[in-house]
């Protein structure tokens, strides 16, 4: 019996070994992210678009065919065409006043230098300077992050969405018409 009790204790510890060995080599391996995010953009309604109404501005972000729930960051970056200024955004408005002092709380905290060194929060924007608003959309399931806004002066802007998600950022900018 002691014969026995020993072969057992030999192959217990031999079976842990092996699988702190296993886990050892899963931390070894680097990370190797799957397939790239794919982001379509789009509007509702469609552009051109009446000044003063509102229009929801919208990314549908997907990988291998499925939508993404969990991007770390979803901006929108606005600027008129014609703005001698690139931060002169008095061309639009986000009604909603509790998304806007979300938006400045989120700036001040990134202020501090704790996500990133520009202040945008990810990696990924590192290098990436504007001073354009940047306008954070919300989840609203299947993939789909929407922002409402409102352009009170008619005029040609420009919207670029930055997505951010699963190690990947992708950022693309568009053109929208606002009509009087």
């Amino acid at each position: 019996m002691h014969k026995r009790s020993l072969v057992l204790l030999l192959l217990s510890v031999v079976l842990i070994l092996a699988g702190c060995q296993d886990q050892q080599g899963a931390q070894d391996e680097p990370y190797i992210p799957g397939a790239p995010i794919e982001v379509q953009f789009g509007t509702d309604p469609e552009t051109p678009h009446p000044a003063g109404q509102p229009l929801t501005l919208f990314v549908r972000v997907t990988q291998e065919g499925e939508g993404v729930e969990d991007a770390d960051e979803v901006l929108f970056e606005i600027w008129r065409e014609d703005s001698e200024h690139h931060g002169d955004q008095e061309g639009h408005s986000n009604g909603d006043a509790e998304h806007r002092d979300h938006q400045q709380s989120q700036q001040e905290e990134h202020q501090d230098g704790q996500d990133s060194p520009d202040g945008h929060g990810h990696p990924a924007m590192d290098g990436y300077e504007t001073d354009h608003d940047m306008l954070e959309a919300e989840h609203a399931g299947d993939g789909l992050y929407q922002l409402e806004i409102s352009f009170d002066e008619p005029g040609t802007y420009y919207v670029m969405y930055h997505v951010t998600a699963r190690g990947y950022h992708d950022m693309v900018r568009h053109e929208i018409e606002i009509i009087e």
